[in-house]
């Protein structure tokens, strides 16, 4: 309407105006100057996406929303992605809280705006692998930003086996489990994971939900999966055993959804061989897993249109953070 087109015009210059402040004078700001500037920028860019986002994230069916290049608001979201860009690819980057959380609020809802194209820009390849690593932060406010980033943005901005995450993905995945995937044991230093991975799992199991439209951006199904199911192997020797289970639990949602688009059960087994002697219990809990899923269906693709029931995510680390704006991903 011609009320939401004039909203979102003017959030837009509200952005462009607080874009200049910061791009000119953001070397010599204090923390928090620089803070109230990017709660000042997230907010006019939210607005903006209040005014042009309007198909509710992960609907079956839902249109792709990637806005016109002319669209209000789109310039200044892909402006803010790379202040985003500067400000979390630095490596003298601010680690103030406030700052860090201004900044993340600002590429979500950047990325929001920009919709699908987001995974595109240089930025995204700069922004996106630490918002990954920011789940672990130790300061529970980043990681809960980081969270929130990720699931607002999840299905509007990009899916796991998008070319321009899964490499991201898979990187944290063999970082966390202190080396290679395949089984191996994680070395001494490995990190905890629990944030990682449970938020792996919800994302897994949100794909799964429904059947998504084929996407342009994914690479070849089969060789994603298992390349990611080798990484998740890595974590099913990690000392915590909330983060195996989480692991156990993520690896069988992983293959019952490739089993789902065409990966055989003989094809499973033998990617999974090798947990057999490493790992005994994890292989022994992901068989279960697998076991307990295709007796429920999970390995059959739902109706198209249709959702999927999904089981909840169990054991814990991690909290929800959900966010606001996007359509879902789906067709151009």
């Amino acid at each position: 309407t011609r009320r939401r087109s004039n909203a979102a015009v003017a959030a837009a210059r509200n952005a462009k105006e607080v874009l200049a402040q910061l791009s000119v004078t953001e070397p010599a700001l204090k923390w928090k100057e620089r803070s109230e500037l990017l709660k000042q920028l997230a907010a006019a860019l939210e607005r903006v996406s209040q005014a042009t986002v309007q198909t509710p994230r992960g609907e079956p069916g839902a249109p792709q929303m990637s806005p016109r290049t002319d669209q209000a608001g789109v310039a200044e979201g892909v402006s803010g992605l790379a202040l985003v860009q500067d400000l979390l690819g630095s490596k003298d980057r601010s680690k103030n809280v406030h700052v860090v959380t201004g900044t993340l609020a600002v590429f979500k809802t950047a990325a929001n705006i920009v919709g699908l194209g987001a995974g595109l820009h240089a930025a995204w390849r700069v922004v996106f692998p630490v918002v990954l690593s920011l789940l672990k932060d130790s300061a529970k406010t980043v990681a809960a930003a980081a969270l929130s980033v990720l699931d607002s943005l999840h299905l509007r901005c990009f899916r796991l086996r998008d070319a321009s995450t899964v490499p991201f993905i898979i990187a944290e995945l063999q970082q966390l489990g202190g080396g290679g995937g395949g089984g191996g044991k994680p070395g001494a230093g490995a990190k905890s994971a629990a944030s990682f991975i449970t938020w792996i799992l919800r994302a897994l199991k949100l794909e799964t939900e429904v059947v998504l439209p084929p996407s342009e951006q994914e690479g070849d199904y089969k060789a994603v999966n298992e390349q990611l199911a080798r990484a998740l192997m890595g974590l099913l020797g990690h000392r915590e055993i909330k983060t195996r289970d989480l692991t156990a639990q993520a690896l069988s949602a992983l293959l019952l959804a490739a089993q789902a688009h065409g990966m055989s059960e003989a094809e499973i087994s033998a990617l999974l061989a090798p947990l057999s002697t490493a790992h005994p219990k994890p292989f022994a809990r992901v068989q279960s897993l697998l076991h307990e899923g295709r007796g429920a269906g999970e390995h059959i693709l739902p109706p198209p249109g249709t959702r999927r029931t999904s089981a909840s995510v169990t054991g814990g680390g991690g909290g929800g953070g959900g966010g606001g704006g996007g359509g879902s991903y789906g067709d151009k």
